[in-house]
């Protein structure tokens, strides 16, 4: 499992499908999949919705993309591909759980620290894309880093264990951008 997964709220109720639509600008540099987290760029397009692109491994964070709307000119396409517009369906809340593979092996005392993310583009392959964003557990570090480690599924401690996660540095509750 690559990228994020929006699971349930921290407080135990189901994911419930809630999403913000934002524009994502022609100009943007990678291919973009689900699971994928994203920031607000602070402009809007031509529609009028504020844009989002990629994170990089040490900004604020929105959400994650749960889906994309359709390009009716091209049906089959998945993902959104490297300068291609199109709006993105982003679940946001710094309440809700995420599901993620951990990059090395994780240690559960390790659970309730903060750690950043490891940032790769998305890949297309076998006509699928994938995201490839995982969770930084090589280094645990402070209090502003990007994620915060809540618990781990199946008591996995090896690299790729399923690790539940919550946004710790977002977008929605720091004053500008």
């Amino acid at each position: 499992m690559a990228g994020f997964k929006p699971v349930q709220s921290i407080g135990g109720a189901p994911y419930n499908g809630k999403i913000i639509h934002l524009g994502v600008a022609a100009g943007h540099a990678t291919l973009l999949a689900k699971g994928d987290l994203v920031r607000v760029s602070g402009t809007a397009n031509a529609a009028g919705l504020q844009e989002c692109d990629a994170i990089s491994s040490s900004s604020l964070i929105t959400g994650v993309i749960v889906g994309f709307l359709p390009n009716f000119s091209d049906l089959e396409q998945q993902g959104l591909p490297a300068s291609t517009g199109g709006t993105a369906l982003v679940a946001v809340g710094r309440d809700m759980l995420l599901e993620v593979a951990s990059s090395t092996t994780v240690a559960i005392t390790d659970v309730g620290q903060n750690a950043a993310c490891v940032v790769t583009a998305a890949t297309l392959s076998g006509g699928l894309v994938h995201s490839n964003m995982t969770l930084n557990t090589a280094s645990f570090g402070t209090a502003t880093d990007q994620i915060r480690l809540e618990g781990l599924k199946d008591g996995g401690t090896a690299a790729g264990t399923i690790c539940y996660v919550r946004i710790n540095e977002s977008t929605l509750d720091t004053v500008g951008i």
